[in-house]
């Protein structure tokens, strides 16, 4: 299969064309630079940053952000309904030293909903063309955008593609699910392939990728150019690096107990480096051990255990257990925390 990188002009380029999708509460800079650091993904981006009645501060964007990569594209994503403020919010993200800027318009949470912002956006077409007009008059920098389906139905998909098309923006990622999907299984794929047909900008396909089956797939039959991979990297962290490797017929890499825990140590000295206390440590190690499905014999029970630990040490503890279970021999016990 043909894989090439995306072109989204001014030096910015998703080689491979996979990428990792930004997720509130996940894709913050430890764990995103750590997927990165796997090497698998063409382009990131932060967790949307809210923008309400006033422009973000460069300073507050850059901690979001953190300092320029040069292996791949890290942007920023807002999330806002006023195009003059978000316009702002978006020159202080590239004075911050994000190289591109995502408009998110598919968040689906209540609390953003209900203040007309993320997909409720999505009813209202000529506000989401000027929004992104805005933003992509006001930076040198490649601006995309991000939709779902429609709130409750795809009735208005169409004007949504078209009003995002029109304003200019570089590209167009569609998560296959309305509003009211939430993330209901499976992704309605069926309207990538009529989004192909309402726009020539480059268009990534988002919902339901775990592997290269799946990506290789969406491409093929959806003619997408690229692919996001969101919840399937908290499955497996190792995926988009999968998806490199077997677009350039490489072998996939090896995921065992050992990797599994190199990961792991890694996640929670970096964490506590930037001064997480153990308890919001803890919440982002389950967080990570509720959908983890590579490298350690996790079942039923097993996850159970690990959810319910109550002290880091406990969920090391564990952790550990599982890794010797798995492979005593290829499983060190974790290094003790950097802070230690």
């Amino acid at each position: 299969m043909d894989v090439r990188p995306i072109d989204l002009g001014r030096g910015v380029r998703f080689d491979p064309p996979f990428v990792l999708a930004p997720m509130e509460g996940v894709t913050h800079r430890v764990f995103r630079d750590l997927l990165l650091d796997a090497g698998g993904p063409g382009a990131a981006w932060t967790e949307f940053l809210r923008v309400s009645q006033v422009p973000l501060r460069t300073a507050a964007i850059r901690r979001e952000l953190g300092p320029p990569r040069a292996d791949v594209p890290v942007g920023v994503q807002l999330m806002g309904t006023d195009p003059g403020v978000v316009a702002e919010t978006a020159r202080n993200a590239v004075t911050a030293g994000a190289p591109m800027i995502d408009l998110n318009f598919g968040c689906p949470a209540p609390v953003v909903f209900n203040k007309c912002a993320g997909s409720a956006m999505l009813d209202h077409p000529e506000r989401l063309r000027a929004l992104v007009a805005a933003v992509v008059a006001a930076v040198d920098v490649p601006v995309t955008a991000k939709v779902r389906l429609g709130v409750r139905d795809a009735s208005r998909f169409e004007e949504v593609v078209r009003a995002v098309d029109e304003a200019g923006a570089a590209a167009l990622t569609v998560h296959a699910r309305t509003r009211a999907d939430q993330y209901a299984h499976p992704a309605r794929w069926e309207h990538l392939a009529r989004a192909r047909e309402w726009t020539r900008r480059p268009l990534i396909g988002n919902g339901d990728v775990l592997g290269w089956d799946d990506a290789a797939r969406m491409m093929r039959e959806c003619k997408v150019d690229g692919v996001m991979v969101g919840r399937g990297a908290l499955r497996d962290p190792w995926v988009l690096a999968r998806l490199r490797a077997r677009a350039r017929g490489a072998p996939e890499p090896e995921v065992g107990p050992a990797q599994v825990l190199g990961f792991h140590a890694r996640y929670r000295d970096d964490m506590l480096r930037g001064g997480a206390s153990e308890r919001g440590l803890l919440g982002q190690l389950k967080q990570l051990y509720r959908r983890l499905e590579v490298g350690l014999p996790i079942d039923a029970a097993a996850r159970a255990g690990l959810l319910r630990a109550a002290t880091l040490v406990e969920l090391e503890a564990r952790v550990e257990a599982l890794a010797r279970a798995c492979d005593e021999s290829a499983a060190p016990g974790l290094t003790p925390p950097a802070s230690a």
